[in-house]
């Protein structure tokens, strides 16, 4: 997680707030018998960044937003 960054106090940040939380599983395993092998993959990332002002706000009351919201989920 980061906080925004305001660095010249005009009330707008040069580097924007992230949240970031990722999470992933992976399973193995061999059968001698068959002489095979089974792979299993999952992994989510959900990611929100958000840039401009008023960050006490939603994006949408702010003067100037700029604001992106991941969500992904993956299986293999």
């Amino acid at each position: 997680k980061r906080e925004p960054v305001d660095l010249n106090e005009d009330s707008f940040s040069e580097l924007g707030a992230i949240s970031n939380t990722s999470f992933g599983l992976n399973f193995y395993n061999y059968f001698p018998k068959i002489k095979g092998n089974l792979k299993l993959g999952f992994f989510r990332i959900f990611e929100e960044r958000r840039g401009g002002d008023l960050f006490d706000k939603p994006p949408h009351e702010a003067n100037t937003a700029e604001w992106i919201k991941t969500d992904q989920i993956g299986i293999s």
